[in-house]
């Protein structure tokens, strides 16, 4: 799945930590400069995942807003 965050919003330091946290749920990659990214779920993985990848960015984005 393909999913889209706004490169200004979001900064790419928080997208690769998501990244790497999701790393045992699903592989994803950074497609474009656009922050188009590629989710593919492992199996037994949610089918929501790419809601859950935003809502976790989102997270870390706002956790580094506040220091």
């Amino acid at each position: 799945m393909k999913i889209s965050l706004s490169n200004k919003f979001y900064k790419k330091e928080a997208i690769e930590k998501a990244i790497g946290k999701f790393g045992g749920v699903c592989d994803c990659r950074i497609l474009n400069d656009n922050f188009e990214l590629e989710l593919v779920p492992k199996i037994g993985s949610s089918k929501d995942i790419g809601m859950e990848f935003c809502n976790f960015v989102l997270g870390i984005t706002k956790d580094e807003m506040l220091f």
